[in-house]
């Protein structure tokens, strides 16, 4: 591919060739990709093909599982965390990712039958003027009888079995009939059962 006669790669084989350098980690290397795709200029499915079209690379089995998140709607490395550290290890049920609301705003997680919210509150993105929008989307869902739940990405990366632990209560509170169970002995989360 050329750009003004110079040569130039397309977005997918740029990301998976950063993702490949020996500095960048498996947690940058997916944060860059769920950054690529926020801009609708390529999508995870397009990042996934690229991969696979390569005969090796060093962060292929952390990049293939978390490239099916992004592509099933994961807009950051934090949101890959809830579904790989919190909902699936427990045994919590699914969530929509980047849900539409009625009032035409987007939640990050969000189960319509439990009427449970979940929102991932990154330093960056969630100041200024996104701080307040997402309060008043935060007392709309609660006019229609929802809660939302706010969790940090530092929960999410460090404590993600007391996430997943008030989240399943949270969930029994509001209906969920299943049980939660424990990622490890020393998981907070039986204590919930």
């Amino acid at each position: 591919m050329n750009a003004g006669g110079l040569p130039a790669t397309g977005l997918a084989v740029t990301v998976i060739d950063l993702a490949d350098r020996q500095s960048c980690s498996a947690d940058a290397a997916v944060a860059l990709a769920a950054r690529a795709c926020q801009t609708h200029f390529v999508d995870g499915h397009t990042l996934l093909h690229e991969l696979e079209s390569r005969a090796r690379h060093r962060l292929r089995h952390q990049l293939r599982l978390a490239l099916w998140e992004v592509a099933d709607g994961a807009e950051s490395l934090p949101e890959t965390w809830f579904e790989g550290r919190v909902r699936a290890p427990h045994g919590i049920p699914p969530f929509a990712r980047q849900a539409k609301q009625p009032d035409r705003t987007r939640t990050d997680l969000r189960s319509a039958e439990f009427r449970v919210n979940v929102e991932i509150d990154g330093r960056l993105w969630h100041a200024g003027e996104r701080f307040h929008h997402d309060r008043r989307r935060d007392r709309r869902a609660a006019g229609r009888g929802e809660i939302t739940l706010r969790v940090t990405p530092l929960e999410l990366d460090q404590t993600p079995c007391e996430v997943a632990s008030d989240l399943a209560l949270a969930l029994r509170q509001r209906g969920w009939t299943g049980r939660p169970h424990r990622c490890s002995p020393s998981c907070p989360v039986q204590a919930v059962s």
